[in-house]
């Protein structure tokens, strides 16, 4: 899977992979009455994959288009007008509040060799007391993930004397 945007994934596509989240709906106070909070998440080169002919205002459009198609497809009734606040967090902005390597939030990469098993081990091979735990080490990204990235690291400091 290339992400959209990318040199390698060429034109963008009609369709996209994204997540939605909308706490408003198990939770009123997330939104004014009679409206919704709605957040949709969708992964785009990072600034180290974005293609030369591409920038992030265009994939903002592209975006926010095809996400809202989806969504209407799936039946929800919902379009441009329905945004009252919109906020997006290209990758510099991940990069410059995280210092996340080209605002590469999602990890250093989702191709094979970074998929599960393949992902850099939380225990440095080559330097005593090194660990490492995130969204580009075993097991993976997601808050799930991580925090159990962060209990296997934890449990390896104590097993191996240092905490």
């Amino acid at each position: 899977w290339e992400r959209p945007g990318s040199a390698a994934a060429g034109e963008l596509p009609r369709a996209c992979n994204f997540y939605v989240h909308v706490p408003s709906k198990t939770d009123a106070t997330a939104a004014p009455a009679g409206g919704h909070s709605v957040m949709a998440l969708l992964p785009v080169a990072n600034a180290g994959e974005l293609a030369p002919n591409r920038g992030y205002d265009e994939l903002v459009s592209w975006g926010r288009d095809a996400v809202l198609a989806q969504m209407r497809a799936a039946g929800v009734d919902i379009g441009p007008e329905s945004i009252v606040c919109e906020e997006v967090t290209p990758p510099r902005a991940w990069e410059a509040a995280y210092n996340l390597q080209n605002g590469a939030a999602f990890g250093l990469s989702h191709g094979l060799g970074q998929l599960g098993w393949f992902r850099p081990r939380n225990k440095d091979d080559r330097v005593e007391g090194l660990y490492y735990v995130g969204a580009s080490t075993h097991p993976g990204n997601g808050v799930p993930l991580v925090l159990t990235g962060a209990r296997l690291v934890a449990e390896r400091i104590a097993e191996d004397g240092w905490g």
